[in-house]
């Protein structure tokens, strides 16, 4: 039993000594050796058939999405509650508007936007 363990703890220290250094694993490529990628310079590509497709399908539901996106209702509750709680209040006739100090350059009160 103890001779067991003991193998076991010298597989692990020749393990370790059988790991690359750091001087050497700044050397070492981890290639595969396939051919290149790149086409041969001076031959035309030829498209494959998915490619116009997929050109189409992406940039074509990008832009579908922008207009869709840009054009889409407003279903915010500030769009038609404002509108209703301003008209309530000024129905109230409580001041419900910030009034600025005369040194603010409004010295009447910020002028509405609607007049």
């Amino acid at each position: 039993m103890l001779a067991r363990v003991g193998n076991v703890g010298s597989a692990r220290y020749r393990a370790l000594l059988s790991l690359p250094s750091a001087a050497n694993m700044s050397q070492r490529r981890y290639a595969g050796g396939a051919p290149s990628y790149n086409e041969p310079s001076g031959q035309k590509r030829e498209k494959q058939a998915w490619e116009n497709m997929w050109y189409i399908g992406m940039y074509g539901g990008m832009v579908a999405f922008g207009v869709l996106y840009y054009f889409k209702p407003d279903r915010s509750v500030r769009h038609w509650a404002t509108p209703e709680a301003e008209k309530r209040l000024n129905e109230s006739g409580v001041p419900w508007r910030y009034k600025p100090s005369p040194y603010s350059g409004y010295p009447e009160g910020i002028p509405d936007e609607k007049k």
